[in-house]
């Protein structure tokens, strides 16, 4: 499989409500917004086909995810749950048709390197319908789902997300993370913690 058959979904509409007041995706980290780490992702690669959901009202990240070019899907109900925000971007890619299967990315993973999503697509041969990250006994995203679960992952709702839909399929295959790579920001003391790592 190939970038070209390939779609990237970056979830950017969560409201990080352990991360207190401030926007967690436009916070510094390492003095840079943590969501444009995610958002680097690719951005010279003009076949790889991008797309960011955001809430409806995020229109200071909507600004930073247009400047690196990507595809944006707005979500109006993001306090909902992730569900919503992945069936939003599935329902958007399932209608190009080149498109054989989609990588889900976190907005506040800020260690995701090129190279683990080009061996994440690499991991996914067949029979497998759906590999995820691993990090221990710990499975998390990245995560590539082949076309053939797009219908389930449209119909995800509330806070039911891609790892729910991991476990009810028959053919599924694991890739290990790094513990660094692994990292995802919830508070603002994972901002000083972390941000040495990358």
């Amino acid at each position: 499989m190939a970038l070209t058959e390939t779609a990237l979904i970056l979830l950017a509409a969560g409201r990080s409500k352990r991360f207190g007041l401030k926007d967690k995706l436009l916070s510094a980290f390492n003095a840079r917004p943590l969501l444009d780490y995610p958002a680097s992702l690719f951005n010279d690669a003009d076949d790889f086909y991008r797309v960011a959901v955001i809430g409806v009202k995020d229109k200071d990240r909507e600004r930073l995810l247009r400047r690196r070019n990507w595809n944006i899907v707005t979500n109006p109900t993001p306090e909902i749950g992730q569900g919503i925000s992945i069936s939003l971007a599935i329902e958007h890619v399932q209608k190009i048709s080149h498109i054989k299967a989609a990588i889900i990315i976190l907005g506040d993973m800020p260690n995701i390197s090129e190279a683990y999503i080009k061996a994440l697509i690499s991991r996914a041969v067949s029979p497998a319908e759906a590999v995820m990250s691993c990090c221990g006994e710990t499975l998390l995203p990245p995560a590539i789902f082949k076309r053939s679960t797009f219908i389930i992952l449209s119909q995800l709702a509330n806070d039911t997300g891609a790892k729910d839909i991991f476990h009810s399929l028959s053919n599924t295959a694991i890739l290990p993370l790094s513990k660094s790579m692994g990292i995802d920001i919830d508070t603002q003391a994972d901002i000083q913690t972390y941000g040495s790592i990358l």
